[in-house]
């Protein structure tokens, strides 16, 4: 998380009941879920094991997952 610079506020959010995310199955693996959206106006990936719960990485989103994640809250 230092070496990104994201904030643990920004993760904590993400993971909480009140975020507005959208979770979209990775392509590659059926066990990871990439977890996708805004903090303070800034775009965060955080790519998770859902079957043992695990942060395997998290990451500035890209554009075209800001892209899906406005036209999910869009909808």
């Amino acid at each position: 998380m230092d070496e990104r610079k994201i904030p643990v506020k920004a993760i904590e959010y993400l993971l909480g009941p009140t975020a507005n995310i959208v979770s979209i199955p990775s392509k590659v693996d059926p066990e990871i879920e990439l977890i996708i959206g805004l903090f303070e106006q800034k775009g965060y990936v955080i790519i998770i094991n859902h079957k043992s719960q695990v942060i395997v990485t998290l990451r500035r989103a890209r554009r075209n997952e800001l892209a899906l994640l406005n036209k999910e809250n869009l909808a």
